[in-house]
Order: structure tokens, then C-alpha cells, then sequence
């Protein structure tokens, strides 16, 4: 008997050894040990440099985990705002303190989050389906997700929510497999650490409360205490979660009420053509950044074989398959206008997609011969042309020169539209870092307030520069001339131009008569006392 146990041991030590080998390949072939040093790059830029500029405040100022703050300071001159619950930039901040200022601190504490995510998902539907390669197909299929892929190495904190639900499932799943009461209490930790970074993620935890609910009540008639016991972990999640959102909304009502948008954009705010741009944006570009092209629609049919062969399915993954489907839909009206350009709205549904793989594997796999050689090599190449593709897309985002990219015959030949997009504007705004140095040898002060033109974003230029102050964002109905102005008596002292264009401005030469430095085509002038 201890013998068998000791060769069932070594032997799922050794799937272990094999998942985390897996993952480690894969992202070496992401070219992650090259992009982790980097900083904000590529799509959406803009709200990495959001990340990145709360975790700089944190880092520099002695401010209170209650009080984030970003570079551009406002009407009220404080900067004070909120998106997420803050607790990665804040840790991020504490690292970068002991460790010192890198970007590659920050991109490892989302990866490693990321990383027990995929573990996670790994031993949950090992649990599941009770094999080990299907516990490695559906990780390393969730994995090769470019939307993962991308932003699990990255500042925004879409994926580390993403991960953190899996854990809370895997936990429920213990529960549920064990009648372990520990588990759930667990789970309920990460329900609030879910719900605390991404309110939208709470999805697959409001199917699964359901579930758990109505088993405990219709199902078993369990006494009051015992239903109390059970449903205590869920409601401490929701009061921890409904606490902070009227904490953040309230915060932001007293500061910068109008930039991050704490509520949905439904579909009925748009007009027929609005609607039409989307749907079919979504459908050319945005869906494939949840899976390729082929595995997209192929969990798609996976899911309408679910339905028809129901009976063969299990009950509990089957409910939850369908109820995410459901809850999915609503989510997908209700965040409609948000899917015009932001990809990573598209996160949220991606558990759905996990829950249909899971779901049809479950029961198919008692027609494949999943141990047959022939099968895990068929797998294996699959798995590893995926996986391909993505790495082809994740390194031309960062690198439009890599070779492996650009010669690739997965990539879009008409990319070089898109340089802009993903490269040029993001490069050339990454340079202003070597202004801040020459910004402190002019006796500027990072808490002196300046206007950085141009640049209609909140804080790119100014978390490169890591210098407070303006950009171009707000006041859309003035000119810039008149712009410049009302910043001034908002507290700006110092105008900073990175586009030599704007030194030809005919109406702005009248703040360009006190030049007092000029580095890599950047010049600054003073223009208040």
C-alpha cells in the first residue's frame, strides 16, 4: 500500500515538474525575461501608465494606502483619484523601496500572480476531470490567450483578478469535493481580493453563490446556522467589496470625479451605427485576443455540444457552464461601449470559456483516447502552434523589429499601419524618462507643477518624467492657448514641450519667451513666477 502511494506521489510530482516546465517555456517564448525590464509599451498605454503612476505616488510621497494619488493633479492640485482597489501598486511601492526603482518589480508581482493563477486552474481541473494532461491542456490553452499572455505581464490588474478568481474556485471546489468548512472561509478571501481589484470578475463567484445557495436551501433544507456557516464567507466578500466601491466613489466625488468610470456603458447608450462599429470590431480583431482565431470558435462549438449532449455532461459543471453564459451575455451589454478599443474588457468573459472547456472535456474525454501516444503528440502540436501565435503577436507589441515576429508567416503582413498604434507613440513618449534627471538639475522639483504637451492622455508623459502637473486631458472646449492659461491659475509653473512641431505655434509664442532648458528635442519654459 505505501509503496503504490509513494509511485501515485512521485508520479504527480512529476506532472507538477512537467506544468511548471510548461509554463516556463511558454514564456520565455513570450520573450518575457526581455520585456520585463521595460516600461509602459505598447496598446493601452495609457491605462498601464494610470498603474504606474499611482505605485510611483505611493513610492515618493508618505500618503496613506487610503489616499491614492497619480500625476496629474486636477482643479484641487492633489492628484487624488482611484480606479481598483490599490493594493498592488501599494505593495509594488514597498518592494520598490527595499529593492529600488524597477519596472521589472512591478511586471513580476502580476506574473507571479498570474502564474498561481494558471497553477490553480491546473489543480482544479485535475480535481475535475481526475487527469492530470487535461488539467495541463486547459492551463496551457488559457495560457496562450494573447489577452493573458499580454497583460498578465503587465501594469494593469485585469489578469491578477482573473487569477485570483481561479484560486477562489479552486478552494470552493476543495469545499465542495471535501465538506472542508476551511476551504470556503478561503475562498471567501480571495471572492474579496477578486471583487477588490476588479468588481467585474465576481462573475463566476455570483454563479457559483447561487449554486452553492440553492443546494443548501431547496436541495439539502439545511438548518438556519448551518446555511449561516456556509453563506458567511460569500456576504464578507460582498460587504468587503461594497464597502470599498462607496469608499472609492466617495473619494473621487471629492477629487477627480470624471476620469475613471466606476460604472457599466450599456449597449442602449449607443446609436445603430455606434453598435454596428462594435459588433463588428469585435468580431475582426477584439474576440481574437481572447483565444486565436480557431480556438475561439472551436470552445464556441464546444459549448453548443455541451447543450446537446447535456445528459452526458456533469450536472454541477453543466449549471455553472450555462449560468456563466447567461451571466456572461448581461456583462457583454451591460460594458457594451467599452469594447470599442479596450481589449481587456474582454477579460471578464474569458472564465466562461474556461468553464466550457472544462465542461466538454469532462465528458468527452471518455471517447478520446486521451492516453493514446498519437493523441498528446496531435495535442502537443496544436498546443504549440497556439502558443506560437501569440508569442508572434506579444513580441512584435513590444518589439516591431524581432525577428520571430516580423518574419512570421501568423502575422499580419499589414501591420506596419498599426506601428503608431503599438510603437511609435509609446517610444517616443518611454524617452522622456532621460528628462527627468536634467528636470531635477534645473531645481524643478517633482512636486512642481508642469504642462506637458502634447499628450491627451492622464499620465504617460508624466509618470515618464515622474514630474507632477498637466497634460493636454480635460478642458476639450478651450484651445490650447486658453488651456495653457487655465492651467496656470490651477498652479502650473512650467511648460514642457516634446514635439518641436508645437514651437511654431503661432499662439503659443507667448509662452516661450523664458526657455530655460532644452534636452533631446524637449524643451521647458518657465512661464509663472
Amino acid at each position: 500500500m505505501n509503496i503504490a502511494l509513494n509511485q501515485l506521489k512521485r508520479f504527480s510530482n512529476q506532472n507538477v515538474l512537467i506544468f511548471w516546465l510548461g509554463i516556463i517555456l511558454i514564456s520565455f517564448m513570450y520573450n518575457f525575461h526581455h520585456t520585463i525590464i521595460m516600461p509602459p509599451h505598447s496598446i493601452h498605454q495609457w491605462r498601464q501608465c494610470d498603474g504606474l503612476s499611482f505605485a510611483l505616488n505611493y513610492y515618493h510621497e508618505e500618503i496613506s494606502f487610503w489616499e491614492p494619488r497619480m500625476h496629474w493633479v486636477g482643479k484641487k492640485e492633489n492628484g487624488k483619484a482611484v480606479a481598483e482597489f490599490p493594493i498592488i501598486y501599494y505593495t509594488v511601492a514597498k518592494l520598490w523601496k527595499l529593492f529600488g526603482k524597477h519596472y521589472f518589480i512591478f511586471r513580476l508581482v502580476n506574473i507571479l500572480i498570474t502564474f498561481a493563477g494558471l497553477y490553480a486552474l491546473f489543480k482544479l481541473t485535475v480535481r475535475l476531470t481526475s487527469s492530470n494532461f487535461l488539467g495541463m491542456v486547459v492551463s496551457f490553452l488559457l495560457y496562450s490567450s494573447p489577452l493573458v499572455a499580454f497583460y498578465g505581464n503587465n501594469f494593469l490588474p485585469n489578469i491578477p483578478a482573473l487569477s485570483t478568481a481561479i484560486i477562489g474556485c479552486y478552494f470552493y471546489l476543495r469545499y465542495y469535493q471535501t465538506q472542508a468548512i476551511s476551504n470556503l472561509y478561503w475562498m471567501g478571501l480571495f471572492i474579496a481580493i477578486t471583487g477588490l481589484l476588479k468588481a467585474s470578475t465576481l462573475m463566476i463567484f455570483i454563479v457559483i453563490g447561487f449554486i452553492h445557495f440553492y443546494h443548501l436551501v431547496i436541495l439539502e433544507r439545511s438548518r438556519f446556522l448551518v446555511v449561516l456557516k456556509n453563506v458567511l464567507p460569500f456576504l464578507f466578500s460582498v460587504c468587503a467589496v461594497g464597502a470599498w466601491y462607496l469608499y472609492s466613489k466617495e473619494y473621487n466625488n471629492n477629487n477627480i470625479n470624471f476620469y475613471f468610470v466606476l460604472s457599466p456603458q450599456p449597449i442602449w447608450l449607443s446609436n445603430a451605427q455606434k453598435i454596428k462599429f462594435i459588433c463588428v470590431n469585435l468580431y475582426n480583431n477584439l474576440f481574437t485576443s481572447i483565444f486565436s482565431f480557431t480556438l475561439f470558435h472551436i470552445i464556441l462549438l464546444m459549448f453548443i455540444s455541451n447543450l446537446l449532449y447535456f445528459r452526458r455532461c456533469n450536472r454541477f459543471l453543466l449549471t455553472l457552464n450555462v449560468l456563466m453564459f447567461v451571466f456572461s451575455s448581461c456583462y457583454f451589454i451591460l460594458f457594451f461601449n467599452s469594447f470599442d478599443v479596450h481589449d481587456y474588457y474582454l477579460i471578464d468573459l474569458i472564465p466562461f470559456f474556461i468553464c466550457t472547456l472544462i465542461t466538454n472535456l469532462d465528458w468527452i474525454k471518455e471517447i478520446l483516447p486521451l492516453k493514446a501516444l498519437k493523441f498528446r503528440i496531435i495535442f502537443l502540436l496544436f498546443t504549440f502552434f497556439l502558443v506560437y501565435n501569440t508569442a508572434v503577436k506579444i513580441r512584435w507589441m513590444y518589439d516591431s523589429n524581432d525577428p520571430i515576429a516580423r518574419y512570421s508567416f501568423v502575422l499580419d503582413k499589414n501591420v506596419d499601419g498599426l506601428l503608431w498604434w503599438f510603437h511609435d507613440h509609446s517610444e517616443k513618449m518611454n524617452k522622456l524618462q532621460e528628462v527627468e534627471p536634467y528636470l531635477r538639475s534645473l531645481n524643478i522639483k517633482r512636486s512642481d507643477k508642469v504642462i506637458s504637451m502634447p499628450d491627451v492622455s492622464v499620465n504617460i508623459s508624466l509618470s515618464m518624467m515622474d514630474q507632477k502637473g498637466f497634460s493636454e486631458y480635460g478642458y476639450w472646449d478651450l484651445q490650447r492657448k486658453d488651456r495653457i492659461d487655465t492651467l496656470v491659475r490651477y498652479g502650473a509653473r512650467y511648460l514642457i514641450i516634446h514635439d518641436p512641431a508645437l514651437l511654431q505655434e503661432p499662439d503659443l509664442q507667448s509662452f516661450y519667451k523664458t526657455k530655460i532648458g532644452e534636452i533631446n528635442n524637449v524643451s521647458i519654459f518657465k512661464i509663472a513666477p
